[in-house]
């Protein structure tokens, strides 16, 4: 016997079948939401040394350290990069630089040598050293080293503006102060960074040799300098008791007159208020 369902209960079983299929697919969207917040919420594990971008989940970013990936200090990769630019010719990209690895290197080197200086520390240091000294005695920053200070002062007479000078040795002299004056920059330079290696390194490391022979040459030239301008002042009828020259010893380590640290004691025999190149008569008390 057949069965003819009535109009009104054919559309009753359809519509319980859309809602069952609704239920079911409701069923399966709650299902794999709740797998994924799962998912979400366990700790994904990562490889040794995996480093996770942090940013935007609420967690602070780490603090970048002051090493690359082989564990070299900042102030020797400035250093580094202050050669590199030194060697293309960028002398004040170089400058940079290498000012740079000093302030750092000003603080790290000291701290390190307070715990217990390690070879390769002290082998970097000296290299920045030996770098900065560039400044004051390398012809890429100083083209005419030899001659700039006062070997132009020396002349009897000097064009200014194509014409030729009234007072020769006025023109000297004031040439020659302008000397000294650029001479005491670069020597109170070499005082910071020998100042900095006393404390980083030590003065006495062998390294050092070769910079405080620089200054010793370097010292002799400010020395003839002064005397050359005292002979010029005296030309223009300046009493000595009234010169201008500062004749004050040169200062070694914060010391007047003290020379340098690898003479042996006691082996310059000029008394200490002569090592600035004055004569007795014209010292200044």
């Amino acid at each position: 016997m057949q069965f003819k369902l009535s109009e009104r209960e054919s559309k009753s079983g359809h519509v319980l079948t859309k809602m069952s299929l609704l239920s079911a697919l409701l069923v399966v969207v709650v299902s794999v939401d709740s797998q994924s917040a799962f998912a979400k919420s366990a700790k994904k594990k990562f490889p040794k040394g995996f480093v996770h971008n942090t940013a935007g989940d609420g967690v602070a970013a780490p603090v970048p350290q002051a090493y690359n990936k082989n564990k070299v200090p900042m102030w020797v990769q400035y250093d580094q990069g202050g050669l590199y630019y030194y060697n293309r010719g960028d002398v004040e990209k170089a400058r940079q630089y290498w000012m740079a690895a000093l302030r750092l290197a000003e603080a790290a080197v000291p701290a390190e040598r307070a715990k217990g200086l390690s070879a390769k520390t002290a082998e970097d240091c000296c290299q920045l050293i030996h770098h900065l000294a560039f400044f004051v005695a390398d012809a890429k920053f100083k083209p005419k080293y030899d001659s700039s200070y006062y070997g132009s002062a020396l002349s009897s007479s000097h064009p200014d503006n194509g014409r030729a000078v009234s007072n020769p040795a006025q023109y000297n002299l004031d040439n020659t102060k302008e000397s000294l004056r650029q001479m005491q920059e670069d020597w109170d330079w070499y005082e910071r960074i020998c100042n900095f290696a006393d404390r980083a390194i030590g003065k006495q490391r062998d390294c050092m040799r070769q910079i405080y022979n620089q200054r010793s040459v370097f010292e002799r030239k400010i020395i003839m300098t002064r005397q050359t301008a005292q002979a010029l002042e005296q030309q223009l009828g300046v009493d000595p008791a009234h010169s201008s020259i500062d004749m004050r010893p040169l200062k070694w380590g914060g010391i007047p007159g003290a020379g340098n640290p690898f003479n042996a004691p006691n082996s310059d025999p000029t008394p200490i208020e002569l090592r600035g190149g004055a004569r007795p008569e014209t010292l200044r008390h």
